[in-house]
């Protein structure tokens, strides 16, 4: 449920994840606005529909249906700028998810990527990413987005791939066009690092593989020796 009301000329939104039927949502959104206004919340102005989702749980909010809320088309856009990105939650409300998100090149080889840097650190890297994910919402739509990490250097590319080489070309120039920096990778680029990558890996696999075999190794000669130990204890006991 996302709702909304205006309090003293401000605007409030509020949104519940949960809860089981509409009413319960409804209620929680007030306690919410309430919440933040530190009064009682005027009437609930909700831009979910209460039809479908109240229907089949067989209770219909009073709150919902009795207020039509406010159109879409009525809010006025603002814009948007890298000075108003809001704080990032994502540590706090979605713990168990990782700070940042890779992407590995071969799922980007067959098609155009736009660049936006590279850097050594993947939280600096990924927050520019968001960032520019942003403000390319009006520019292109689709694509792959992640951190492509270098092989064998400890590089980050934050980067958007799967693009056509149009989209590519008008991302980075949005982005270039606001002085900010942007550079199309070809399909030829992508391979070379996928190669780099796989080959790494390869290497990595390999070395898994041969540490397993040393374990196994070391384990059979443990019981081997073991059981030799053993054997010469119930000798010992014998010749008593």
């Amino acid at each position: 449920l996302v709702a909304s009301a205006t309090v003293n000329g401000k605007r409030l939104i509020a949104v519940v994840l949960g809860a089981r039927n509409g009413g319960q949502r409804a209620a929680i959104a007030k306690k919410i606005l309430e919440a933040a206004t530190g009064q009682a919340a005027p009437r609930v102005a909700s831009a979910a529909s209460a039809e479908n989702d109240d229907y089949d749980e067989g209770y219909t909010s009073k709150s919902l249906t009795m207020f039509k809320g406010v159109p879409v088309e009525s809010v006025r856009n603002q814009g948007f700028s890298a000075v108003s990105l809001p704080k990032d939650m994502a540590p706090v409300v979605c713990k168990h998810r990782a700070s940042w998100r890779s992407i590995r090149p071969y799922r980007l080889k067959r098609k155009w990527t736009a660049s936006f840097g590279t850097f050594e650190h993947p939280g600096a890297a990924y927050k520019l990413l968001r960032t520019r994910l942003l403000n390319s919402l009006n520019v292109v739509h689709g694509g792959n987005h992640g951190l492509i990490r270098l092989r064998p250097n400890k590089a980050y590319i934050a980067a958007l791939g799967n693009l056509s080489q149009d989209q590519a070309t008008r991302l980075c120039g949005h982005f270039k066009a606001q002085s900010k920096a942007c550079q199309v990778l070809a399909p030829t680029y992508m391979a070379r690092l996928a190669d780099q990558d796989n080959a790494y890996h390869s290497r990595l696999e390999a070395k898994r593989k041969a540490a397993a075999q040393k374990r196994k190794l070391r384990n059979k000669k443990k019981r081997k020796s073991r059981k030799k130990k053993r054997r010469k204890k119930r000798k010992a006991k014998a010749k008593r």
